[in-house]
């Protein structure tokens, strides 16, 4: 798919859980405990509690620092619960956390739930954990693929092709990312600078031409302002101006916004371009399957005279291998099978897939006209040490080199 702002959108397009306490470390095997320890809970052996209500328990946030193996699970107090369960998908056992205080509050206020845990043991896995309210009601689970955020995953790197780099990003202190740049040559074809007023993502500048970039050099720009983000940090919506220096005329204006389903994946796109003419629509559906993104849909409505593009539908199909994406790192494959773009080297647009992506092709479909499928392209990888990406060979003949710390 190409490009405006689903692109950004897709563009703009995890953490790990915990465990605590039973003295029965003997018995734990390949179970809930094994992974996580929970701080002031208690741990049961068998089942992960069923649901009683069709209610996901939602807005739940995972914070940790950059390379810790430790983190706090926060729960918006909307209810009042009387026990939090939590565990490991698929493993048995779970541990019960009780809160000192069940009441709600209007106010933006959490429970907090510290946790630890194994860094090699929770990636790859998910956790879950749902809520028991005062009635004895159970929510459905809320879940998060197990993940940590490793310093080397969140430093500047370049992914070079035959001695020179394709794409370069620099993250700040916070392990945000603030600059990327994808390079055609000595030349830019696309750059992004992003602003942040704390925690808020305030300002997202993107600039694309196939020559040089300089103050001065004739690029379509496009400026995002007005972003608003949910509990999570995650973008919902945000407003485009988009600039054509050599035809006036297609200036555009744009809206955005961005649906995540009760898990934190991104599920929805839509927006609205607005020019001389009248305006253009698109809308993004991504379809997830086992933690991973496997298909992303737009397609396009215009509401002027001017011609619509020969396809009106475009749909990318991905697949993926074994190898786990254990520092949500992104990738050359994931830039393109996505459509997300430089938006996969961040966490504005909800939770990255769990596996890295092996092959994606495309399916261009239109009115009157026969389906275009693409090429496939397929990507293998392979890895350092802590789990980054050393290497990815794109159709087996291309190999790029990731380089980190420049």
């Amino acid at each position: 798919m190409k490009k405006n702002l689903l692109i950004l959108c897709s563009l703009l397009v995890g953490m790990t859980f915990v465990a605590c306490s039973s003295d029965d470390d003997e018995n734990k095997g390949n179970s809930s405990a094994s992974t996580l320890t929970v701080k002031n809970a208690t741990y049961n052996e068998g089942a992960f509690p069923a649901a009683t209500v069709s209610e996901r328990l939602d807005g739940v946030k995972v914070s940790n620092t950059s390379d810790a193996d430790n983190a706090t699970i926060q729960i918006p107090k909307d209810d009042e619960y009387a026990r939090f369960f939590i565990g490991i998908k698929g493993q048995s056992g779970y541990y019960v956390y009780t809160p000192n205080d069940t009441r709600a509050s209007d106010e933006d206020e959490y429970w907090e739930i510290p946790i630890t845990f194994d860094k090699d043991e929770i990636a790859g896995k998910t956790v879950q954990v749902s809520a028991e309210d005062i009635d004895g009601n159970i929510t459905k689970p809320y879940e998060f693929t197990l993940n940590y955020t490793d310093t080397k995953s969140r430093a500047n790197f370049s992914i070079v092709y035959n001695g020179e780099a394709m794409f370069s990003c620099e993250y700040d202190e916070k392990g945000r990312l603030v600059h990327f740049r994808r390079m055609n040559g000595d030349y830019y074809a696309e750059e992004v600078i992003i602003t942040y007023n704390g925690n808020q993502p305030t300002k997202i500048f993107y600039r694309e031409n196939d020559f040089i970039v300089s103050e001065d050099s004739d690029d379509y720009t496009a400026t995002y302002t007005s972003i608003t983000t949910n509990k999570q940090g995650y973008i919902t919506s945000m407003k485009g101006e988009h600039i054509f220096p050599e035809s006036e005329y297609d200036n555009e204006s744009s809206t955005h916004t961005f649906d995540y389903d009760g898990n934190g994946y991104l599920v929805k796109g839509h927006e609205v371009f607005i020019d001389r003419d009248g305006s253009s629509e698109h809308a993004i559906s991504y379809t997830w399957s086992n933690g991973n993104l496997v298909s992303v849909k737009l397609v396009r409505t215009r509401n002027t005279t001017r011609a619509i593009d020969y396809y009106t539908e475009e749909e990318n199909l991905i697949t993926y291998g074994k190898d786990v994406n254990k520092l949500e790192q992104g990738s050359y494959g994931q830039f393109y099978s996505s459509s997300m773009e430089w938006v996969v080297f961040t966490n504005l647009c909800g939770k990255h897939s769990k596996n890295l992506p092996i092959s994606y092709k495309t399916i261009s479909r239109g009115e009157g006209v026969s389906d275009e499928v693409s090429d496939e392209d397929v990507f293998e990888y392979e890895f350092n040490s802590d789990g980054s990406i050393k290497t990815e060979t794109v159709n087996g003949r291309h190999k790029l080199e990731y380089v980190y710390g420049n």
